[in-house]
């Protein structure tokens, strides 16, 4: 099975929509598109639905762990699923 296809068939099973969370379990869920940007749930879903873009969903996956993924569109937050959230607190108010 090709990526693009399990991209197609995630979304056909959510009613034609790229799901921000996994079922089961509720877990944060990000993608990565074709030149290797990390998207959020409603970025994805942009690229998803647009016929004109040359950029194609590659992956999905949680994000187990990591307190600071950002989508590479909007710059939002992508939710992780066992981070503490001191740890973002923490590594934020190290940036000067």
């Amino acid at each position: 099975m090709k990526h693009w296809e399990n991209i197609e068939r995630l979304a056909t099973r959510n009613e034609g929509k790229l799901p921000k969370y996994a079922w089961p379990g509720g877990y944060p869920v990000f993608y990565l598109d074709s030149k290797d940007n990390v998207l959020c749930a409603d970025c994805a879903n942009e690229v998803y639905k647009d016929p004109d873009t040359d950029t194609q969903l590659a992956l999905h996956d949680c994000n187990w762990e990591d307190p600071q993924q950002y989508c590479d569109e909007c710059s939002g937050l992508i939710e992780s699923a066992y981070a503490d959230d001191n740890e973002v607190a923490a590594d934020e108010s190290d940036v000067d």
